[in-house]
């Protein structure tokens, strides 16, 4: 696509979604864009422009008082596109199957006092919500919470941080060491299903742009 592999110009597309291509000007934007094709500056310059020929990416200004910020944003098609997966695509009854292993997983997170956090809450948006009877997978957005508030929370994320070094673990850097408490919630989560696409509620842009509908929430 654009003769560039398709999982890159679909990443592209994902960080427009999350809102995380903007600067003072074009050429700003592109900088940002050339780590994720790793091409040229020139290179990656063409392939943008025509997908804002295609109509899969806008540029768009804003204005704060004297400062102007240029930002490169989703389309319709250009959402479509970025939140597809390469998976196969699934029936609604295995996609509301998948659904209830989530909720199940979550609810198991969630009665374990040993977790630093809990599931919030889980929206399910995407195709899930049409009428489609195939899908190309299952989107769904997570918010986790600190089960517990001040030394009480990190009392027990450093207790998962020890149990995590005694079965092996190593960490990068501090603050790998710090969050991967998180990091693991999210992957008893995730389960390692295909056709499962899970989205943090508190960083990703998506939410605020398309349908979603609460599918599980914490009442405590």
């Amino acid at each position: 696509m654009y003769g560039q592999p398709v999982l890159k110009i679909r990443e592209i597309c994902r960080q427009a979604i999350r809102e995380k291509l903007w600067g003072e000007n074009q050429r700003e934007i592109i900088k940002k864009v050339v780590p994720i094709l790793n091409k040229s500056y020139q290179m990656t310059k063409k392939v943008l422009e025509q997908m804002i020929a295609d109509e899969y990416l806008q540029i768009t200004k804003e204005t704060f008082g004297e400062e102007v910020v240029i930002r490169l944003q989703d389309t319709a098609m250009g959402r479509r596109f970025g939140m597809a997966t390469a998976d196969k695509p699934i029936t609604r009854i295995k996609a509301e199957k998948l659904l209830s292993e989530l909720i199940e997983r979550a609810k198991m997170i969630n009665g374990d006092v040993e977790q630093p956090y809990i599931v919030g809450r889980l929206v399910v948006f995407g195709s899930y919500l049409s009428e489609t009877k195939l899908l190309s997978d299952l989107d769904i957005g997570f918010k986790l919470i600190q089960r517990e508030s001040g030394d009480g929370f990190m009392a027990l994320n450093d207790k998962q941080i020890e149990i995590n070094k005694a079965l092996g673990k190593s960490f990068r850097s501090y603050i790998d060491q710090l969050f991967y408490p998180r990091k693991a919630v999210v992957l008893i989560l995730k389960g390692k299903v295909k056709n499962l696409s899970l989205h943090d509620m508190d960083d990703d842009a998506v939410f605020t742009k398309t349908e979603s509908k609460v599918v599980f929430e914490n009442k405590e």
